[in-house]
């Protein structure tokens, strides 16, 4: 996910040490979008510490910050980079072996420790967005929680991680709903924002810990809907 589903970052990240970093893998991974692995050194490695932190990273088009989208604790980082802009184009187009300088982990991440087993999680995820959610899944898979995943795209297409999540709600870690926009959907996605499945559903709304990341506006509507449906304000929770 880059530059963070359109949210302002503050300026103070680029003061941060940079390290270098080298591309370790890349493939597509979805429509625009593409699979970026960096290899970082151990103090990079170490200070990416909660599900929903970022990292900046510098290229020959300027900077560009990006979400984490693997689990902390080990030196591959993991990207989702849609290829839209200079510096998120030459990043998910870069060849293996390519050197780029990056920061350490930066943000407070999502605020999910205090969730206890068996707890009812939803996860809102618009396009990219998805990708700070993917490690905090996995988190709370750990914690005794199965999360249920709504993930909206403006196409099927632009669905990313498919096999992956459909692998997962088959091993009972997950729930996954998905939702387009735009378009015809075949199979299990469902047509309309991925939002508006908040006015129709019955969740456990007076006990349900919702976590969500994508554009600004999508964002705003599910923590809107969310409180009007009796979500208690410091359980609707985002990354930043």
């Amino acid at each position: 996910m880059n530059l963070l589903g359109g949210r302002a970052i503050y300026a103070w990240v680029e003061l941060l040490t940079h390290f270098e970093a080298v591309v370790a893998a890349r493939w597509d991974a979805a429509l625009s979008q593409a699979f970026v692995t960096l290899r970082v050194p151990a103090p990079v490695a170490a200070s990416y510490t909660l599900a929903g932190q970022y990292l900046a990273v510098q290229t020959p088009e300027g900077t560009g910050y990006f979400a984490l989208a693997n689990v902390p604790g080990t030196p591959e980082f993991e990207f989702l980079v849609k290829q839209a802009g200079p510096v998120a184009s030459w990043l998910a187009q870069a060849s293996v072996g390519t050197a780029v300088q990056v920061s350490l982990a930066a943000g407070p991440g999502f605020a999910a420790q205090d969730v206890q087993a068996g707890a009812a999680v939803l996860l809102v995820a618009g396009g990219t967005g998805v990708t700070p959610l993917r490690p905090l899944w996995r988190q709370l898979w750990r914690q005794g929680v199965v999360p249920t995943l709504w993930y909206g795209a403006m196409q099927d297409t632009a669905l990313a991680w498919r096999s992956e999540l459909d692998n997962e709600a088959a091993q009972g870690r997950l729930t996954v709903r998905y939702f387009v926009s735009q378009g015809a959907p075949a199979g299990p996605v469902q047509a309309g924002q991925v939002t508006h499945a908040l006015l129709k559903d019955a969740l456990p709304y007076a006990r349900l810990t919702a976590f969500l990341c994508g554009p600004d506006a999508m964002v705003a509507d599910a923590r809107t809907r969310l409180l009007a449906h009796g979500v208690a304000p410091d359980r609707v929770r985002t990354n930043l």
